[in-house]
């Protein structure tokens, strides 16, 4: 099918050609670089063919772009070309198996230029793009009277990997590895389901992004934090923040010093440090506070390979009372020039200043920063507390996105409360026109909040009525859930597929939502953060594996270890059996159910943990048992050995469902699972045929510093 849009020509600085397709609703997209383009062609009405992401025909004025001439290579790489030209890899096609998307290339990466593939970001995980508008129904009726439809689903869960759901209590504790039981029975507890389904339906039915992204910061939602001075994508934005100067006069911190206290059960201050003349703030070397013997050196040579590294058993980051000189704020150079007051000694608090010139006042020794030489080399040292000194109050709204910052709490170690409990903790901050406290941290160097929260980068979608999803999953304050989950027990012939030992999962870690190039839609005019007006890129799900390759190699496991965890799955082979009961639901409330429910051939659901190593895939049967309301009342005995079985009904209430939301979003589709939307979630739900492992995997720290961008799900090969 051809789409309409404006094609984009212009010169980069360095003269390049950068041709881009404009569209009316979303950022701009790059074309590949094979088609011939002129500069004059700049902002012409174009239409274009794209197979699954990648354009493959762009007309202009009706006449068709010629694709460049390819260089006259091998295409060794083992992967697709769309040139038309004989696979000579030895392989079918991408999936290898037969194409299930009727078109020659679904990757959307393959070699058509003659050039090597451009690189793109891999991971385990990837996003339903967000729908622009929400499907609403009116709001359901009184909940003291029945209507529509009553009744239950039997679910029938088969594990197509292993699938491990943790049973409650602290890490560590005897049992805890165990699979999820009560009552002496494994289990998938209701609540994991209810989660699992409820992200499906709101997917599928154009509901409302976003139900559970507020945090604990609910009217306004989460806001990030950042701190770098290394990513060209967000360097200026953070020190245009906390530094000033400039490379010929010098820089020098904005931030200002204080004192933290927590006043009340959630009201917090900053009590400012004192200002002798001009400074507040002063820069200690490492080598004076060791040589003091107030810390440890923070780095120490490796001889294995010539670099430094963190003094790991010693150094400790922590504040210190002390007694100081100093002199007066200078230009130092560095690696750039650099202004602040230095100081020149320094010793341990006694109580006793020696002379006229020896202030009190806190040293702060903050985190370690890698480098090929010593590293970071200054420490901090602030005056005492001001007790003159304006009082300034850190607003609930900034108190809250402190706490929901998820790299905080894991520098605390999961106790976010370790941190804001603390009182007379010397602490730094920066105030915003008004004077009132912006950000705050425990170091100079602190994170900052960005400029906008989650909410910000949603959909702007209309309040009229409530979406699918609300509607059967209930809206808090205002109406209760019609749906309830209870858990699928293991069934008896399937005790043979839990495990008995503890196994070792490979480390769960990789991007966080403040990969900012992963999770936010971006364009070819730059790279996108939290402080730029785009868009989240939609739900994200965990792409089905073999799940043949969790499990971590024991042998480079130390002792000390404290990032590995002991889990015992339940293997593939083992049958769950489960129950949904449902009160009062429209025919297209029940469609929507059973939609999400009952997936086509090929397709699976992901639930519990280790998702991104390939555990979790699960396939679910389902049949569906309805309540004769009127022959109930008529009749004493009816239902009486339960309700009869409408499993024949399924299809016709997922017909009502799909037509309805067919309907509402203007598409001429004969099936949901054919609206460009969707296609990306199907793409995401396939267990055979599977993604290739490479182009799902993590990627390393070096691959990863490139910022490449994740493609579309079914630009994934």
């Amino acid at each position: 099918m051809m789409e309409k849009a404006t094609l984009l020509a212009r010169k980069s600085k360095k003269g390049k050609l950068i041709v881009e397709i404009d569209f009316e609703d979303k950022p701009p997209m790059a074309i590949q670089e094979m088609f011939v383009v002129d500069i004059d062609m700049n902002d012409e009405k174009c239409e274009f063919e794209r197979v699954n992401g990648l354009i493959t025909r762009v007309l202009i004025k009706g006449k068709e772009l010629e694709l460049k001439a390819k260089k006259n290579k091998t295409n060794v790489s083992g992967k697709t070309n769309v040139s038309g030209k004989t696979n000579v890899s030895g392989k079918a096609n991408v999936f290898g198996k037969a194409n299930v998307f009727g078109k020659a290339n679904v990757s959307g990466k393959a070699n058509v230029s003659g050039k090597a593939n451009v690189s793109t970001a891999t991971a385990p995980y990837n996003f339903v793009p967000l729908n622009k508008q929400a499907v609403t129904l009116d709001k359901p009726d009184s909940f003291d009277k029945y209507y529509g439809n009553t009744g239950y689903i039997d679910v029938e869960i088969k594990t197509k990997t292993p699938i491990y759901i943790r049973r409650s209590g602290k890490e560590g504790e005897a049992g805890n590895s165990d699979f999820y039981r009560q009552a002496g029975k494994y289990r998938i507890p209701g609540s994991s389901l209810r989660g699992m389904i409820r992200t499906m339906i709101e997917i599928a039915s154009w509901s409302r992004f976003g139900y559970s992204i507020a945090g604990d910061n609910e009217d306004k939602g989460i806001r990030y934090f950042y701190r770098t001075f290394e990513s060209k994508y967000v360097k200026n934005d953070y020190s245009q923040c906390i530094i000033g100067g400039d490379k010929t006069s010098g820089f020098y911190s904005k931030v200002k010093a204080g004192y933290f206290y927590k006043k009340g059960l959630n009201s917090y201050e900053i009590r400012p440090a004192s200002i002798i003349g001009t400074n507040q703030i002063f820069r200690v070397e490492d080598d004076l506070v060791a040589g003091q013997g107030l810390n440890e050196r923070i780095s120490v040579e490796d001889p294995k390979s010539n670099r430094f590294k963190l003094n790991r058993d010693h150094y400790k980051e922590k504040s210190e009372h002390v007694y100081f000189e100093y002199d007066e704020e200078a230009v130092h150079k560095h690696t750039v020039l650099m202004k602040y007051a230095k100081v020149t000694s320094i010793r341990r608090y006694d109580g006793n200043p020696k002379t006229d010139e020896e202030f009190e006042g806190y040293l702060i020794c903050s985190g370690y920063m890698p480098s090929n030489k010593k590293g970071k080399h200054l420490h901090w040292v602030i005056f005492h507390e001001d007790i003159n000194a304006k009082i300034l109050e850190i607003s609930k709204d900034l108190m809250d996105s402190y706490k929901d910052d998820y790299d905080r709490i894991k520098s605390a170690k999961g106790n976010k409360e370790s941190i804001i409990k603390r009182n007379a903790t010397p602490c730094f901050y920066l105030t915003d026109k008004r004077g009132d406290i912006e950000s705050f941290g425990f170091t100079g160097h602190f994170r900052i909040p960005y400029k906008k929260r989650i909410t910000d980068f949603l959909p702007k979608y209309t309040q009229d009525g409530v979406d699918i999803a609300e509607s059967i999953f209930g809206v808090k304050n205002n109406f209760m859930t019609r749906v309830f989950f209870e858990d699928a027990l293991l069934a008896e012939n399937s005790a043979d597929k839990v495990t008995t030992s503890c196994k070792i999962p490979k480390i769960l870690s990789g991007p966080k939502p403040t990969s900012f190039q992963l999770y936010l839609e971006q364009s070819a005019n730059g790279m996108k953060n939290y402080n730029d007006q785009t868009q989240i890129r939609g739900n994200k799900l965990y792409w089905h594996q073999d799940g043949n390759n969790w499990e971590e190699d024991k042998s480079i496991i130390k002792k000390s270890d404290t990032q590995h965890t002991e889990i015992k799955p339940i293997n593939a082979g083992a049958e769950f059996q489960g129950r949904i009961r449902f009160e009062n639901l429209s025919d297209v409330e029940i469609g929507a159910l059973l939609f999400v429910l009952d997936l086509p051939e090929g397709l699976a659901h992901k639930i519990g943990m280790a998702k991104p190593l390939g555990l979790g895939s699960i396939r679910i049967n389902v049949k569906l048992y309805l309540s004769d309301r009127g022959n109930r009342y008529k009749n004493l005995f009816a239902e009486w050995n339960g309700l009869r079985e409408k499993s024949g009904k399924v299809n016709q209430f997922k017909q009502e469902f799909e037509k309805y939301i067919i309907n509402k979003i203007g598409e001429h589709k004969s099936s949901l699972w054919e609206t460009d939307r969707l296609k990306e979630l199907k793409r995401m739900l396939y267990f055979v045929p599977k993604p290739y492992a490479d182009d799902i995997k993590y990627m390393d720290l070096k691959q990863f510093k490139k910022r490449d961008i994740l493609p579309s799900p079914t630009g994934v090969k």
